[in-house]
């Protein structure tokens, strides 16, 4: 069954702003007109059958690195992925359906292991739909989902979902990332550092830039970038250095370079927070006048609990408004729940699981009362990925939320923010509109 452009071309975007008995607020919007609001509130209603799944069990996946050096990211995306199948279940399941959730380990990404779990999760744990905050750096495992029309739901990797769809556009219609474009972290944070030196808001002792990426597509695409975008605000590039991906623990030559040629800002894109922490206390044994610039660590609780009022003075980025920037209403009361339901902050690859979830939950509800999807049914995940993509929208830790033609969130709703953490506590230093706090020179300067 095909979705008719005409009858899709009724739907708008409006945001339900109704909160339901179980806590689950309203960060989705449902689509309407023709009907659509009461069709869904309708199916949405059959949810509330007391425990009573007349369907029986529709398994569902979570993935992610449960081993390894970045373990703490996997517990993250299985935390998430279980809130959201607990608050589903609560409600009745899907279409009739009580959501089982089951676990696989990407390991260390290598890309013949994480193809032959989606084999797995696909031929012998049938399920309907996966999960995950970030599979293989090349996102080999598209295609095995492409094969079997499997949706997939990620965060991450946005340059290497891109390559995807130019390669072979429309093949990996099944396929959502949850990321805008990751452009910003080429040039937001150099653009943004130079104009603050400039209106006098920080100190720079030369126009030197250190750089540090490990050997993977995202540290080395970002760092490029930096790079690049550095060199034509007219600093110079003091030291280019990658490190093997994986644990890295022994920052000391790399340090010593840096010692020996300080710069104006140090920045680290290796992205492992471990990797990161350790890099950042190793620095502080001797510390240069130098800004510090890390990529992603700094926004996870491992980092922070890692380096406590250590961290003081890092800076970091995302692409888009987060759930942890001041004005972002929706996002800090998910976030609100978050910390009611673990007891502390979770990790932000929490959110993106539990929003990955409850995106499907709408998209085969809707596509379930309009064309009679049935989320058990290979053939129908087509219908229900297409409703997905063209049919909704919601709020989340990213503000508006909405899957631009390549399914990845449209860039044209991101805000890229930079943060600075101080004393552990993480503070916005831009956009303006957002930030509760100006941007500070380091403790370590002297």
């Amino acid at each position: 069954m095909a979705l008719g452009k005409k009858t899709l071309g009724i739907f708008i975007i409006v945001i339900i702003a109704a909160s339901l008995s179980s806590g689950v607020v309203g960060y989705y919007i449902a689509p309407r007109g023709a009907g659509t609001e009461e069709a869904y509130q309708e199916g949405y209603q059959k949810g509330f059958a007391d425990g009573k799944y007349p369907n029986g069990v529709l398994k569902v996946a979570v993935l992610g690195p449960m081993t390894g050096a970045l373990a703490s990211e996997g517990e993250a995306m299985r935390m998430g992925a279980e809130w959201a199948v607990e608050e589903i279940n609560a409600l009745g399941g899907i279409c009739g359906y009580k959501l089982e959730l089951v676990v696989g380990d990407t390991e260390d990404f290598e890309p013949a292991k994480v193809t032959a779990l989606i084999e797995k999760m696909i031929n012998e744990e049938k399920v309907a739909a996966i999960f995950c905050g970030y599979g293989s750096q090349a996102l080999v495992e598209y295609d095995v989902c492409a094969k079997y029309n499997m949706l997939y739901f990620i965060g991450a990797d946005w340059m290497a979902h891109q390559d995807k769809w130019a390669q072979y556009p429309e093949k990996y219609k099944t396929c959502f990332n949850l990321v805008p474009s990751y452009m910003p972290y080429r040039y937001h944070f150099p653009e943004t550092f130079d104009r603050w030196v400039r209106e006098g808001k920080l100190q720079i002792i030369n126009n030197k830039v250190a750089i540090i990426y490990s050997d993977n597509y995202y540290s080395s695409w970002i760092a490029e970038g930096l790079k690049e975008n550095f060199i034509r605000l007219g600093y110079t590039i003091s030291l280019w250095e990658m490190v093997p991906f994986g644990t890295v623990t022994e920052w000391g030559p790399i340090l010593a370079k840096i010692r020996a040629d300080p710069p104006a800002v140090i920045i680290n894109t290796d992205y492992i927070p471990s990797n990161e922490a350790a890099f950042v206390e190793q620095f502080l044994e001797a510390p240069t006048n130098s800004h510090m610039f890390i990529q992603y660590g700094p926004s996870t609780p491992e980092f922070v609990q890692l380096l406590g009022k250590k961290s003081t003075g890092i800076y970091y980025n995302s692409p888009s408004i987060t759930i942890y920037t001041p004005g972002n209403k929706p996002g800090n009361e998910l976030l609100q729940r978050g910390i009611k339901r673990f007891g502390s902050e979770p990790p932000g690859y929490t959110f993106t699981t539990y929003q990955e979830v409850w995106i499907y939950k709408q998209g085969c509800e809707i596509a379930h009362e309009y064309y009679g999807a049935d989320p058990k049914k290979p053939e129908d995940r087509l219908i229900i990925a297409q409703t997905i993509r063209e049919k909704t929208a919601w709020w989340g830790t990213y503000g508006l939320m909405v899957f631009d033609e390549t399914n990845c969130l449209s860039a044209k709703y991101a805000v890229p923010t930079i943060y600075q953490l101080w004393e552990g506590q993480r503070f916005c230093v831009e956009p303006a509109e957002f930030a509760n706090a100006d941007p500070r020179m380091p403790p370590w300067w002297h």
